[in-house]
């Protein structure tokens, strides 16, 4: 048996991701350049600045902004993906957000959906409160979801690699993660005026 086998025996050594390009690209272009690759499909939005940048580009009837609670996007956009196989169905979340319910990654990965891409606009801090520090700027969270075991998970840091990281995500089945690494620049953008009953309506449209 193992018992009492050293610990350093048990774990199975850790490799240092590689390091990423520098990061220069705003968030509003990043979700200019995902809006315009998703074409009609319906996308989650998280809740804060990434839905109202989103908004202010192209508010879609497609297009459901989550407001008030951080971390949930990701689990509406894998029960559209569940009940609406026959659609794409894509997340756009923040750093914050998924690192308030990391369990989604597992539970993603576990149900297999064959046409989710869940996108994560990653600025490293809590830009809705003060721009504190997220715990991202220490935790690769693509890493995160390729050992939950999504189908790929790749990081980007510039509009080509974005554009080329949407191509071949959006073209592919299973479930799809793309960690956008963004600036943390924000867009002076107002905040969205639907209510939460006329954003649940208009998503049955």
């Amino acid at each position: 048996g193992v018992a009492g086998a050293p610990l350093a025996r048990l774990a199975s050594p850790s490799m240092p991701p590689s390091p990423l390009p520098p990061v220069t690209m705003p968030r509003l272009t990043a979700l200019g350049i995902a809006l315009k690759a998703v074409g009609d499909d319906p996308v989650a939005h998280a809740n804060g600045y990434i839905c109202r940048e989103s908004f202010s580009l192209a508010d879609r009837p497609q297009s459901f902004y989550m407001i008030g609670s951080m971390g949930l996007a990701p689990a509406i956009g894998l029960g559209v993906a569940l009940t609406q196989p026959h659609r794409r169905s894509i997340v756009f979340a923040g750093d914050g957000n998924l690192l308030m319910n990391l369990g989604i990654l597992a539970m993603i990965a576990t149900q297999r959906p064959a046409n989710l891409v869940h996108l994560v606009f990653d600025n490293e801090v809590y830009g809705s409160t003060g721009n504190q520090a997220s715990l991202s700027s220490g935790v690769r969270l693509d890493r995160m979801a390729a050992a939950a075991g999504f189908a790929s998970a790749v990081a980007v840091t510039d509009p080509v690699s974005l554009e080329a990281a949407l191509r071949e995500a959006l073209g592919a089945a299973g479930a799809r993660f793309v960690l956008v690494k963004v600036t943390t620049e924000e867009a002076d953008v107002a905040r969205i005026p639907y209510t939460p009953a006329v954003l649940r309506d208009r998503g049955e449209e």
